[in-house]
């Protein structure tokens, strides 16, 4: 298996009968590349958690192609959800909230809430389109490890197990923001992305802003681990020269990340990432495999100011560590 080859018309042809029938195939979104699956078969979600190592009560993100299916897959939907939706979807925002009977208990890991989004990627709706039903689609990697902005990151992650709609690289590089939207008096941000809470609060000209929480709860998210978007190999940070220059004596062949214009020695072993947030975020698990691909042993990577603009690439990067 490998990446599907054709005219457009022909590789949604090729996906979308491979999914009919149950198969997985890798599916190009704005965020990331995302493991696809057809959610009205159970098996083929049970090969989702199967071929990531994914544990069956880590809940899947379904991806719809028109926001009239928001009210199909799901029920009691608030207000600001409608209003959130038209402002930013198709694009990177996930709402969870209660599931309708539609959705299997596979899909949302034995949670009565089901993560859902309409993605931003007109080779990902065609495909929703014609298969007829929404994709499960979570990030098209083992469980944990780097999440792939490009074709080639999902075949080297599966070995050609599965097939893949090459959409070139993916445009904003992390995953969705995910609200929990069960209330209907308030939502919670359960994980950052490229929309802020700022963005939200706009949309929604305030009138929310006061009863905004940000905060976990026992709703289970994707991408909710502790540890999680993480390369093999050992990632440290570090937030000046001096400090990188400490790293550089403990540690022997470490692979830099940076964005300042650091004078470095070994330019084979060192990657210059842009400083503006939305670069920074679409570079960076592209990077961080780099680093994984290297001959080094440690990977250190210049942390980004502690601004809201980078809050979601500082989550990430906190995942990748651990910490």
């Amino acid at each position: 298996m490998t990446i599907l080859t054709g005219n457009t018309n022909e590789i949604i042809e090729q996906a979308r009968s491979k999914l009919c029938a149950g198969e997985l195939v890798a599916i190009p979104t704005e965020t990331v590349y995302g493991l696809g699956g057809n959610i009205a078969i159970d098996n083929a979600i049970k090969k989702i958690y199967e071929l990531k190592n994914r544990p069956n009560n880590h809940p899947l993100i379904i991806h719809i192609a028109s926001a009239e299916d928001l009210y199909i897959y799901a029920t009691q939907i608030p207000k600001y959800v409608e209003i959130l939706a038209k402002k930013f979807w198709p694009g990177p925002l996930t709402f969870i909230l209660p599931k309708s009977d539609k959705v299997s208990l596979l899909v949302t890991g034995c949670q009565n809430t089901v993560a859902i989004r309409m993605p931003n990627h007109e080779l990902a709706l065609e495909l929703i389109k014609a298969v007829g039903h929404p994709l499960a689609a979570p990030s098209a990697n083992k469980f944990m490890s780097i999440s792939p902005t490009r074709p080639e990151h999902v075949i080297a992650e599966f070995n050609n197990a599965v097939d893949v709609i090459d959409g070139g690289i993916c445009n904003i590089g992390i995953e969705s923001t995910i609200i929990d939207a069960t209330s209907l008096d308030y939502y919670k941000v359960l994980r950052p992305g490229i929309i802020s809470v700022e963005d939200l609060n706009e949309a929604l000209d305030n009138k929310y802003s006061d009863k905004l929480v940000i905060d976990k709860n026992d709703i289970i998210a994707p991408g909710s681990h502790k540890k999680h978007y993480s390369p093999q190999k050992k990632l440290i940070r570090f937030n000046s020269k001096e400090e990188l220059d400490s790293l550089l004596d403990k540690y022997n062949n470490v692979y830099i990340i940076h964005y300042s214009d650091f004078v470095l020695l070994d330019k084979e072993l060192s990657y210059q990432i842009s400083s503006n947030p939305y670069e920074f975020a679409k570079d960076l698990y592209h990077a961080l495999r780099l680093g994984d691909n290297s001959f080094s042993e440690t990977i250190a990577i210049e942390f980004p100011p502690n601004e809201s603009k980078y809050s979601a690439i500082i989550d990430r990067l906190k995942r990748s560590i651990g910490s």
